[in-house]
């Protein structure tokens, strides 16, 4: 699964959670779909492994430094964004994981708009000369 699909399905998920649908299967659904998208980050991983294969520092430093944030985000964000007091109907759970969506989806199309500038710069270095 591409990132970019990827992150249609996380947006869509949190739109869900957002809007809080009376109708159960449509709740839950929003929830299945929000942990379809535990695996974003390791398609990121791949995704980059595959554009920086001739660079094995730059890859350790991106995995390492991602993964240290990823965990420190699932550690801390879920309690102040999911309070147990305020459950079911948080105040701002799905709809501040939404926001992390779409500027995660900024950040996604922007990498992938850089790498295919990168390799169409790189083409044309090997088409030119």
């Amino acid at each position: 699964m591409d990132p970019r699909s990827r992150q249609a399905i996380n947006i869509a998920s949190n739109a869900i959670l957002s809007v809080n649908p009376s109708n159960f299967g449509l709740h839950m659904f929003g929830y299945y779909l929000n942990y379809v998208g535990y695996v974003s980050m390791m398609l990121l991983c791949a995704w980059a492994s595959n554009h920086l294969q001739d660079e094995p520092e730059v890859r350790t430093i991106l995995f390492s430094t991602g993964t240290t944030i990823f965990y420190i985000q699932n550690m801390f964000l879920p309690i102040v964004a999911f309070p147990a007091k305020e459950a079911p109907n948080w105040r701002i759970g799905a709809s501040l994981y939404l926001g992390f969506a779409c500027a995660a989806s900024v950040a996604f199309f922007g990498i992938w708009w850089a790498l295919r500038r990168e390799q169409r710069k790189k083409a044309t270095t090997v088409a030119g000369g």
